[in-house]
């Protein structure tokens, strides 16, 4: 009996005891995470909710996922269960470059026998995560006999990826001069009639320097509203230099009630120069106020092989530019021709001034201004002027 009295004293302490113990949380919880990829490209733009699946009573916070280093990674994540539990889960992915590198150039070449030719000098290439690439030629050539040759641009990058593109060099004994292209010019009453419905677009011009002293009464009697004006452009060697013309043409298209937008022709090609450049235009602006956005313009092609940066880092510069803008209160986007848009800039996700001279754009992707051509004739502005269509 006394035996029982005590057995029956300590099933009644553990039933008390149970019953008031705090719940402990569990991190490896035995319940089905599916997780449903695990092997990531580099630079791959990717959520953790594209990653795994999880029972639909459990609640967690979805994040993006860094994908800016090679190797395994590992993700942690927590998430509350359906009775309100908080639990942690781990598990890792493997980020990979399958990509190959990127060659822009021409697919012929034409020069005159005995021509000095360094065609490497010719192309852009790159890589979406190498910044030093070498890039070759694979084939025989000889440029002092007339000929055409089947040739091709290689490069390797790091991870193997190796991309082999064709081309032909043509070595004749003379080339004939031609003549210079010259485009035909429009007036503003063709371009409004051809291309600017006021329900669904309206047109502006983009100036700079290079449009000398605008007459500004002239202009707004027109009937233009909208104006992007250049404030700067940096240098290779990292200066940033005022557009000489920029305080007066701010002012003076205030004054005049313009809607006025900027853009930075830069030559950045490093991530502190992107951030040093915006900073300068905020503090240079003294909190002016912009009805359009502020562009990244970057145009230096000739000089990308000389930078040694990736596309990507390409398009972080480009990112942190716009980001710092846009953190200080300025909206802000990108402005690029429609094959560099569609081949190296991924960054749709900000405004967009797409560049293209042709009649009728075949530019896939969004875009809220299109400049459609730089032969425009404009009152209160001598010679020619670019003219856009902004997209409402």
């Amino acid at each position: 009996m006394k035996y029982k009295i005590i057995l029956l004293n300590l099933l009644i302490l553990f039933l008390f005891g149970c019953s008031n113990k705090e719940v402990e949380t569990i991190t490896t919880p035995n319940i089905k995470i599916n997780v449903i990829k695990n092997n990531i490209e580099y630079n791959e733009k990717i959520n953790l909710s594209d990653l795994i699946r999880l029972p639909d009573n459990y609640k967690y916070e979805d994040f993006k996922i860094d994908t800016l280093s090679l190797g395994t990674k590992e993700i942690k994540f927590n998430y509350v269960d359906e009775e309100e539990n908080k639990h942690t889960f781990k598990f890792e992915i493997n980020i990979k470059d399958t990509t190959k590198p990127m060659i822009l150039h021409r697919t012929t070449y034409t020069y005159e026998k005995g021509t000095d030719v360094n065609l490497l000098d010719k192309i852009i290439c790159g890589d979406n995560y190498d910044d030093y690439l070498q890039c070759n030629i694979k084939g025989k050539y000889d440029t002092n006999k007339v000929g055409t040759y089947k040739l091709y641009f290689t490069a390797e990058d790091s991870s193997g990826n190796l991309t082999e593109s064709p081309f032909n060099l043509v070595i004749k004994d003379k080339i004939e001069q031609s003549t210079p292209y010259t485009p035909k010019t429009i007036t503003l009453s063709e371009f409004n009639n051809k291309y600017i419905n006021n329900t669904t677009n309206e047109l502006a011009i983009d100036v700079s320097t290079w449009q000398g002293d605008i007459d500004y009464d002239a202009l707004t009697e027109s009937g233009i509203k909208n104006i992007l004006i250049r404030i700067g452009f940096s240098t290779t060697d990292n200066r940033i230099i005022m557009d000489n013309r920029f305080e007066r043409n701010i002012k003076l298209a205030h004054e005049h009630g313009l809607n006025v937008g900027l853009y930075f022709y830069s030559k950045a090609h490093d991530l502190e120069q992107s951030i040093k450049e915006a900073d300068w235009i905020i503090d240079n602006l003294n909190n002016e106020k912009l009805e359009l956005p502020i562009y990244f313009d970057w145009e230096c092609w000739d000089d990308f092989n000389s930078f040694h940066i990736s596309y990507v880092k390409l398009n972080l510069i480009a990112e942190n530019f716009m980001n710092r803008l846009i953190q200080k209160g300025y909206s802000s986007g990108l402005y690029g021709s429609a094959s560099y848009l569609e081949k190296i800039w991924d960054l749709n996700e900000y405004n967009i001034w797409l560049a293209h001279y042709t009649e009728k754009t075949d530019y896939q992707n969004k875009y809220n201004i299109w400049q459609q051509t730089a032969s425009g004739i404009v009152p209160g502005i001598e010679g020619n002027v670019d003219l856009n269509i902004i997209k409402k």
